[in-house]
């Protein structure tokens, strides 16, 4: 009983102290991401995809100017260019949050690139692991027709 007690006790003193120091950290936050995205056409055309963004939060207001490249199947390869604005709810540890994007997709295919808007929204929940790193899970549905699902690793600084 007494090591359940100490584990307790240390798990709570740890929440309150990352609560407490978090506030004092930089509003900067550099974010890699890795995942999935798929646009529906006769059938599903499968990308992975990477990206890099660097988040500018204000209290629970973000925005995160956001770079991500896909690799489809065969040469088809695009390259997308959106700030992302994001509201977060909850505590300090665990927050969920909503998101919305819009910006330019370069589309590569068959030996020539073509440029298109897209838009995208949805929701995430990022996940203190330390005082400065972070873990973002997120979905999101756009247009261009498509799903997202992504995980995201930040580092604030």
């Amino acid at each position: 009983m007494k090591i359940l007690n100490s584990v307790l006790l240390c798990l709570v003193c740890s929440s309150s102290a990352l609560a407490q120091t978090t506030e004092s950290l930089s509003p900067f936050e550099l974010r890699g991401s890795g995942g999935w995205i798929g646009f529906p056409d006769d059938s599903m055309i499968h990308h992975g995809l990477v990206g890099a963004s660097l988040r500018i939060s204000a209290g629970r207001f973000g925005v995160e100017p956001e770079l991500t490249y896909m690799i489809g199947p065969g040469d088809d390869r695009d390259v997308v260019l959106a700030p992302v604005i994001s509201w977060e709810f909850g505590g300090t540890r665990v927050r969920p949050y909503v998101l919305g994007a819009a910006g330019v997709l370069w589309h590569h295919a068959y030996g020539s690139w073509g440029k298109e808007f897209i838009a995208s929204g949805g929701f995430g929940v990022r996940t203190q692991i330390t005082r400065r790193w972070s873990v973002s899970p997120e979905l999101r549905i756009g247009m261009w027709p498509h799903l997202a699902v992504k995980v995201a690793v930040g580092y604030r600084f």
